[in-house]
């Protein structure tokens, strides 16, 4: 298990089509204004913040989730 989000920073980038889907008004873990993980992933990327959208994005918004996932799937 990672001690800290500076071991997972040591790792190689992440190759493989990734969409990060964050709640904005996330209470647990919000996500930070500035994409501080984007240059860890070599491969495609997307970060997609939506508004209105708490900490479990699947169940708040499963319509913007399943766009993601499919998106996903089409590379």
């Amino acid at each position: 298990m990672l001690k800290s989000r500076r071991d997972w920073r040591a790792n190689p980038a992440i190759t493989v089509p990734s969409i990060v889907v964050l709640g904005a008004n996330d209470g647990v873990d919000p996500p930070p204004s500035k994409d501080q993980d984007a240059t860890r992933f070599a491969g495609f990327y997307d970060r997609r913040v939506l508004r209105g959208v708490g900490h479990n994005v699947p169940q708040e918004a499963p319509t913007d989730f399943a766009d993601a996932i499919l998106q996903l799937r089409a590379i």
